[in-house]
């Protein structure tokens, strides 16, 4: 084991960017997934004068839903707090790194 640690902070920046784009893009698939359901099974999700849905089905369906959005929920918290220590721990590698810059300066 050298005992080193090498930090390339642009890659963890753009880790962070990367994680938080997910979330973004979990959120924009499952909406359009849900429209294209809704549109599927003859309901306008910009239009509730049109429901053709109705009864157990769709009952089910909103629980599911539910359920579905709830875990989407999670995952996103999940992702940005991984997002949050991510870029916590580029910051204080950042810090360290001008600390000892400072140090060998003065030396």
């Amino acid at each position: 084991m050298s005992g080193r640690t090498q930090v390339n902070f642009g890659m963890m920046e753009e880790a962070n960017i990367a994680l938080l784009g997910v979330v973004t893009k979990l959120d924009q698939i499952t909406d359009d997934l849900y429209k294209q359901i809704m549109l599927d099974f003859g309901q306008d999700s910009n239009d509730p004068a049109v429901n053709n849905w109705d009864g157990a089905a769709k009952e089910y369906f909103d629980q599911r839903r539910r359920a579905w959005d709830q875990a989407e929920r999670e995952m996103g918290d999940q992702l940005h707090a991984a997002a949050r220590a991510l870029g916590v721990a580029n910051d204080n590698y950042k810090a360290a790194e001008d600390a000892n810059r400072r140090i060998w300066a003065q030396a």
